[in-house]
């Protein structure tokens, strides 16, 4: 609805009902009871207009023929699956591609490691041991409790887990190439896309503009390296769903020669069909 990439509670009920929220009793002692006559005036104040706020949205939303949006991202969100993470998964979604057999051993093996008492103790992955620390402890591979507590990085908080840690590095080290999946050789982003990926920026920024929606809603520059590197065949939001008819249709005509644009008068966006010569409505 033209808000931006993000927008505060506070400002989205001003916007919607040009109520302002008293913000007064934000940062006093909710533990503490019976709470103040304040304190429930400010929690029932912080609730009440959602109601009026949603109504107005939805009209707008219809108004603007874009609820078919709403409803597309609450059934991706509403989709279970999204949210399953299996421990034995749980490598496929570290940054980090190894190079040797023994590397993806410890890969998978230290994952699931961490996926699997992070759901045992419902933390955050990141709080038994950092990402940066991770990936380490992955390309180096300590064997001994001595070696992991002195790596660079390692703080006195992993040592009730490390004898955890080197039993998992043990087995990922342990692991036959047969029961391995296959490596998958790093290849850099071509830097000759560099140009490609800059029109597709440009191209995203004037479509959302010329539609009202915050960029980011649209996609990210990993969305337009793969979409300039792969076509039609990357695997990106942007190229699925309302984003696509907004933009991916776009986005692959350009890589694919079939359309420049432009600036018209005002600063519209001017999109011109190659073959043809006709310009495209946005």
């Amino acid at each position: 609805l033209g808000l931006g990439e993000q927008i505060s509670y506070s400002d989205l009920i001003k916007t919607f009902t040009g109520q302002s929220l008293d913000k007064s009793e934000r940062f006093t002692d909710w533990a503490r009871r019976p709470l103040s006559q304040a304190q429930l005036t400010y929690a029932l104040a912080d609730v009440v207009p959602l109601r009026v706020a949603f109504e107005k949205i939805m009209e707008k939303l219809q108004e603007r023929g874009r609820l078919m949006w709403v409803i597309e991202e609450l059934e991706q969100l509403s989709d279970i699956r999204i949210y399953a993470q299996p421990p034995e998964d749980a490598w496929k979604r570290i940054k980090l591609r190894p190079s040797k057999l023994k590397e993806m051993g410890v890969l998978i093996e230290l994952s699931y490691w961490r996926e699997h008492l992070a759901q045992v103790k419902n933390v955050p992955r990141g709080r038994l041991v950092k990402d940066e620390t991770f990936q380490d402890l992955i390309l180096r591979a300590p064997t001994t409790k001595e070696a992991l507590l002195n790596m660079r990085g390692v703080y006195r908080s992993i040592e009730e887990y490390a004898d955890d840690i080197i039993a998992a590095i043990h087995r990922g080290l342990a692991r036959t190439a047969e029961s391995l999946p296959p490596l998958k050789p790093h290849k850099p982003f071509p830097p000759k896309l560099n140009t490609t990926v800059d029109l597709l920026k440009m191209l995203m920024r004037a479509v959302s503009e010329a539609h009202d929606v915050a960029p980011k809603l649209l996609g990210n520059t990993d969305d337009l390296q793969a979409i300039a590197q792969y076509g039609d065949a990357a695997d990106v939001p942007a190229l699925h769903g309302w984003r696509k008819e907004l933009f991916g249709n776009f986005a692959l005509q350009l890589v694919n020669g079939e359309l420049h644009f432009g600036l018209g008068k005002g600063g519209a966006l001017n999109i011109i069909n190659v073959a043809s010569g006709e310009s495209v409505s946005v």
